[in-house]
């Protein structure tokens, strides 16, 4: 008798298809959730655009897809101006370090 349970879909590597960071043209979940809301946009309006040129078809293809699973948010750092003068004046405190925390990304 066959296993009844029913498995994640894995990729040939052994990873979750939830686990895709790890290998070249992954997209992060915010990306994929961000494209996904741009094409069932876009497939929306190609049955209720405002404009009824622009509408070319008579049923949307992604009335029942699914978005994306979300992922874990990123934690964000930062500091106050305050605290930032106190950092890159602290002598007791690496010059790279210092220098670093003053460059912009």
């Amino acid at each position: 008798m066959s296993d009844t349970k029913k498995k994640p879909p894995r990729r040939a590597n052994g990873r979750g298809l939830d686990q895709g960071r790890g290998f070249p043209g992954a997209l992060s979940w915010k990306t994929a959730a961000n494209c996904w809301t741009l094409l069932t946009s876009l497939c929306g309006d190609m049955v209720n655009a405002k404009k009824r040129a622009l509408r070319t078809r008579d049923n949307n293809p992604c009335t029942n897809v699914r978005p994306p699973e979300r992922g874990a948010y990123k934690a964000k750092q930062f500091l106050f101006p305050s605290e930032f003068l106190k950092f890159v004046s602290c002598e007791r405190v690496p010059l790279r370090w210092r220098r670093a925390a003053g460059k912009s990304r």
